[in-house]
């Protein structure tokens, strides 16, 4: 018969041991996918649970024990002293879309709206009468359901770079087919699987040195088979780059290029464009309340304690807790979208261009395009952001501030 003391032991160490194993077994594949340089998971990254994320949690905090036991691999310069060598990794994953995920986009990016509108685009069927049923754009929804590789990948416990802290400094996500983006569950093959892969670093694809750390790019490319195609083909494409902090005396230390000319194309492509004639997007108000990262990590699974704990982030050197930068992106892009002509007044073919990248055209095809966002300032919440636009060539600017200060712009121009 068991003693008080083999009881209370087993409810102590057993229970919370068998508990762990019970998640941690089935989820085998994901410490597989973070120790190897290339892996595959075994369950689609949009059908990742709580459960899974937790593990993800648990193995980005083996990496930091790793690091305080002095196990974790060297962030190695790289030759040319600007940089750093890093492991070249992937990670490739099925995408499984449904409508739960289109509401769970609308809930975060249109809270309280009844607009929201999960059934077939209004193309040719509808009344010719009638005006056009205002719809959500959804432009971003694959970025946001691929996102969980970007964590996979900076778990990987050969990569020397340490997630916990690190903030997304720009995005470009190319529309190859916008709309199968925008309308995955209507124009995709829902018998074939879609397919996302993630890979980042390699020779060429060095982290770079940066004032407060090392930045360094995670590529993303989603491949699928549109309803009576016979072969698939790459749909959206998208490169992020992710700044980590790094202790002033890491060397190489940093220096400033600025004067001199970019080195292999760092450069902003845009520096030599005029700065945008920016005005008010007819008033519209980008707001984000304290639960807002946890209805944009319902979707994309981004826990990041940055984003989910005031005294975390304040931790990690930030003033409160921080909106994902991607979730006030797709809030502005929506906004924008419901009535282009209504927000956008800059030049006379503005919000022509903005109809082009943001809808259907007569003849039922979308412009391929790209859309490049850069984060400025980290929005820390609660926040209510005005919305601006402006004209550039081949498309539009959106930009969202506060006091003055920009938090984001970007560029949507046609391909």
């Amino acid at each position: 018969m068991a003693t008080p003391v083999a009881v209370a032991a087993f409810a102590a160490v057993g229970v919370p041991l068998l508990t762990a194993a019970l998640i941690l077994v089935p989820r085998l594949g994901l410490f597989k996918a973070t120790g190897a340089p290339h892996a595959v998971l075994p369950k689609p990254v949009s059908r990742l649970d709580g459960r899974d994320v937790l593990v993800i949690i648990l193995l980005i905090l083996a990496k930091l024990l790793q690091r305080i036991f002095g196990l974790a691999p060297p962030l190695a310069p790289s030759a040319d002293r600007l940089g750093f060598d890093l492991p070249a990794l992937s990670v490739t994953s099925t995408l499984a879309i449904d409508d739960d995920d289109l509401l769970r986009f609308d809930a975060a990016t249109s809270p309280g709206s009844k607009k929201s509108r999960t059934e077939a685009p209004p193309s040719s069927k509808s009344d010719p009468l009638s005006p056009p049923a205002v719809e959500n754009n959804r432009s971003l929804l694959i970025a946001g359901l691929i996102n969980p590789l970007m964590s996979i990948l900076l778990a990987n416990r050969n990569l020397p770079i340490h997630p916990f802290g690190a903030v997304n400094t720009r995005n470009t996500f190319t529309f190859l087919d916008p709309e199968a983006c925008r309308y995955p569950t209507q124009v995709l093959d829902p018998t074939r699987g879609i397919t996302v892969s993630a890979f980042m670093g390699g020779p060429s694809n060095r982290g770079r040195r940066v004032k407060r750390g090392v930045e360094f790019e995670v590529h993303f490319e989603v491949a699928a088979l549109r309803r009576g195609d016979t072969s698939p083909t790459v749909i959206f494409k998208q490169v992020g780059a992710i700044l980590a902090r790094l202790p002033r005396d890491t060397k190489p230390l940093y220096r400033d290029l600025s004067s001199t000319v970019a080195v292999e194309g760092v450069g902003d492509e845009h520096e030599d464009e005029k700065e945008p004639a920016w005005m008010s997007a007819d008033g519209e108000i980008v707001e984000l309340g304290m639960r807002a990262p946890k209805k944009w990590a319902a979707l994309c699974r981004d826990y990041n304690p940055i984003h989910m704990s005031s005294i975390l982030a304040r931790a990690f050197g930030f003033p409160g807790k921080i909106a994902h930068g991607n979730h006030a992106l797709a809030r502005a892009v929506e906004l924008v979208a419901r009535d282009p002509a209504r927000v956008i007044t800059p030049g006379p073919n503005t919000a022509d261009k903005a109809v082009l990248l943001l809808s259907r055209s007569d003849d039922g095809e979308e412009t391929p395009s790209a859309l490049e966002v850069r984060f400025k300032r980290p929005m820390v919440l609660p926040s209510r952001l005005g919305l601006e636009v402006a004209d550039v060539k081949g498309g539009f600017a959106l930009r969202v501030i506060k006091h003055g200060k920009e938090h984001l712009t970007a560029r949507w121009t046609k391909l």
